[in-house]
């Protein structure tokens, strides 16, 4: 997935989160993660298959933990990244 642009809140006041820009890991980046947890069947299926393929990632998961993960996302309704991108970035 690729960030391309984000708001920031007008009241310098109220806390955020700045995700980054550019490329981010499908499966750890928390904008990726919900939009993969809230697509439609075919399409959470094709995600992933796509990362469940990626190459040389000591951090990628498995079929099953993608789809608990996914599943623990819609409960909620968001997603969170608890380090991941910093994990992955790191192995």
């Amino acid at each position: 997935m690729e960030i391309i642009h984000v708001e920031t809140p007008d009241n310098t006041l109220q806390a955020f989160v700045h995700p980054g820009l550019g490329e981010q890991p499908l499966h750890a980046c928390s904008s990726a993660k919900a939009i993969a947890a809230f697509a439609e069947g075919e399409i959470q299926e094709d995600i992933i298959n796509s990362i469940c393929e990626i190459p040389d990632s000591e951090m990628r998961p498995d079929h099953e933990a993608l789809t608990r993960d996914y599943q623990s996302i819609r409960e909620p309704g968001f997603a969170q990244c608890d380090q991941e991108i910093d994990l992955e970035s790191a192995a």
